[in-house]
């Protein structure tokens, strides 16, 4: 497996990476090429124009993508608007096959249904790729509609994003679907040769009191312990119910128990009622909290995961991260935690809306959360060190990790 990063900045430098790709294609063997291709821009025009260029030069060629948050080229957040992952599959046992469904709140589970059928008549299927978009739709029948798949799959992916939050316009767009405001594009990988480890960082805290929820449906959270929802951030948080609410809540999820594991549903808006409207569901009856980024504790879990990571021996990896991390570490320091893994492997990736990942047999909308999955061809068996430096912070960073400390010394003493 081999694998080429590259910003685009114009037409000629694009076509100039992809004759570099087409020679050493020329020199090789292979199987599969897949492009994808990540905006952090909505300007349909570049991405038609990107798109079109590839599929001019490899006719034969996946190329699929979506809008973004902000791209993660080489480990480290990107200052193009668009950015373009070359992977090349050598193994010819390795199977792919990439598919794309309109989907919106009314035909989501059937559109896994379609996916499912896919599944079963393709046995050699090891892992599959979501990226969709998400604004506006329920992702939690989603999700469920994928307990009955087998449990060796890995199931994995992000949610696509406008650069504005405030907008609920995103799009993705592949070489067998085209561009399309309410879709999913699925990758499907697998093969007797073909190998995937996935995990998950969060590194958010519990912060304060418990509240239950008593009055929820689908994604609009009414009230936390019998009062608007609204009131919990405007109390502890002193956040105001107006244009500004999304960027300063969304770096204080709620924290709770779902499937088993630690979810984060980070808030999107506030009606005047006082309701909040949330990533994806949240069900009545379920005990929260609002948390907080500790930086300290997010590092601690990318080394122990980078570890892991570098046992399984990847040739590339994959990297969904949250927006709200993005907005939580700032410009200077986000790449703190998806740099190292470019130690291991070529890491590339987006910042998205919501991260899905499949723990057990359930798989998981999160949010506020870095999900990785790792890659190879072959039995590996190299083990990779994983180099992560000591941080030092500064900036806005070293004041929360300062208020964070404090934090936890006060509530044990």
């Amino acid at each position: 497996m081999k694998q080429f990063q590259f910003d685009y900045h114009s037409i000629t430098t694009l076509k100039r990476d992809l004759d570099k790709i087409s020679l050493w294609c020329k020199s090789r063997v292979f199987s599969h090429v897949v492009f994808q291709i990540y905006s952090n821009s909505m300007d349909r025009g570049q991405i038609d124009l990107v798109c079109d260029v590839i599929s001019q030069n490899f006719p034969d060629s996946i190329y699929m993508g979506c809008s973004t948050a902000g791209n993660i080229v080489d480990g480290h957040i990107s200052n193009a608007e668009i950015s373009v992952v070359c992977t090349i599959f050598e193994y010819p046992t390795t199977q792919l096959k990439l598919l794309q469904y309109t989907m919106d709140a009314d035909n989501a589970v059937d559109v896994v249904g379609s996916i499912k059928e896919e599944i079963k008549a393709n046995p050699w299927v090891k892992a599959v790729e979501l990226q969709l978009t998400t604004l506006g739709v329920s992702m939690t029948p989603f999700c469920d509609a994928f307990k009955d798949v087998d449990p060796s799959i890995a199931i994995f992916g992000g949610g696509a994003i406008n650069p504005n939050l405030t907008s609920t316009e995103t799009c993705v767009f592949s070489n067998v679907g085209g561009y399309s405001g309410k879709g999913v594009l699925v990758l499907l990988m697998g093969g007797e040769d073909f190998f995937v480890y996935t995990t998950h960082v969060i590194g958010w805290k519990p912060l304060g009191r418990e509240f239950v929820v008593t009055k929820a449906k689908g994604p609009v959270l009414y009230e936390l312990n019998g009062e608007p929802a609204y009131e919990i951030y405007h109390r502890y948080l002193n956040i105001q119910n107006d244009e500004h609410f999304i960027y300063n809540t969304l770096e204080f999820p709620l924290f709770y128990k779902r499937n088993g594991i630690d979810i984060m549903r980070a808030p999107v808006a506030c009606n005047e009622d006082g309701s909040v409207v949330m990533s994806s569901d949240i069900e009545e009856g379920v005990k929260v909290r609002l948390a907080y980024g500790d930086p300290w504790t997010i590092l601690a879990s990318v080394r122990k995961d980078g570890r892991n990571i570098g046992v399984f021996s990847p040739e590339i990896i994959k990297a969904f991260s949250c927006v709200v991390r993005r907005i939580f570490w700032g410009k200077e320091e986000i790449s703190s935690e998806t740099l190292p893994l470019q130690s291991i492997a070529f890491t590339s990736g987006f910042y998205s809306s919501s991260e899905f990942l499949r723990t057990g047999c359930c798989v998981n909308q999160h949010n506020a959360t870095l999900v990785i999955a790792g890659m190879r061809e072959g039995k590996g068996g190299e083990r990779y060190d994983f180099e992560m430096p000591e941080e030092t912070f500064s900036g806005k960073v070293s004041m929360i990790n300062r208020l964070a400390t404090f934090i936890d010394v006060t509530a044990q003493e």
